[in-house]
């Protein structure tokens, strides 16, 4: 740890040191008073959950891009000052690890009356754990399903192409305010193509958007599939979109 202080000298003389012209605090010099006194709580390495799929961390309990501004954020608030007053804290990666990256700490505030600087380095770990979002990407999971269908044979395959990649497209512009809607997945068969979505909203959108598009007749079904973590019912909403 690097101590730094203002230029405030009191002609004292230090009980523990004997030190005399140096900056005191509650009748020790500061250099003495550190040394028995904790002035900030910081561990010398810090975990943070990464999803090893689409590497994003989990801060408070919620998935967040694993950007160096969030990484040093929260490193920051892993800091807990103690008698230090007006106290700014800083932190700033300095070079990549084995298992994370390091960063330095640095803590300014004041002392009683003198201005102190603290630096440490830290190093922050990643430990792998995979977001609710890849999981259910990998599995079967999925909140709402769009079946493209003819309307009569006059439907031409090259119009079904063209309402799934109206779809594709209006989702992908959907996932980038909702995670969610990154669960996409698609399946043709004889009677056309079965779109799944994890997102309700994204699915429910784009199902209004076709009704103008393409002049699509709409019928909406639902299906008990299961029981939320609160023990609530979990349903499926089906969409029979006919253009």
């Amino acid at each position: 740890m690097l101590i730094n202080t203002g230029d405030n000298v009191v002609d004292r003389f230090c009980p523990k040191c004997g030190g005399t012209n140096k900056h005191f605090f509650r009748g020790f010099c500061i250099e003495c008073y550190t040394k028995d006194h904790e002035l900030i709580v910081i561990p010398p390495k810090i975990e943070v959950n990464v999803c090893p799929s689409c590497l994003m961390f989990r801060i408070h309990g919620e998935w967040m891009p694993s950007t160096l501004e969030n990484a040093s954020k929260f490193v920051e608030e892993k800091v807990k000052p103690k008698q230090i007053d007006k106290v700014k804290i800083l932190a700033s990666p300095i070079e990549p690890t084995k298992n994370g990256a390091l960063f330095n700490v640095s803590i300014a505030g004041y002392l009683g009356t003198d201005e102190i600087h603290l630096e440490q380095e830290v190093e922050l770990i990643y430990t792998k754990r995979q977001c609710l979002i890849c999981a259910r990407k990998q599995s079967k999971y999925y909140k709402a399903l769009i079946q493209i269908r003819p309307k009569d044979s006059d439907t031409t395959s090259k119009r079904m192409q063209s309402a799934f990649y109206f779809i594709r497209n209006q989702n992908r512009e959907n996932a980038v305010k909702e995670r969610e809607a990154e669960i996409f997945k698609f399946k043709k068969d004889k009677h056309g193509i079965n779109v799944y979505f994890g997102s309700l909203r994204s699915a429910g959108s784009i199902v209004g958007q076709m009704k103008s598009k393409f002049g699509a007749e709409i019928k909406k079904s639902r299906s008990l599939f299961g029981m939320d973590r609160t023990g609530r019912k979990d349903y499926r909403t089906t969409y029979s979109v006919r253009i």
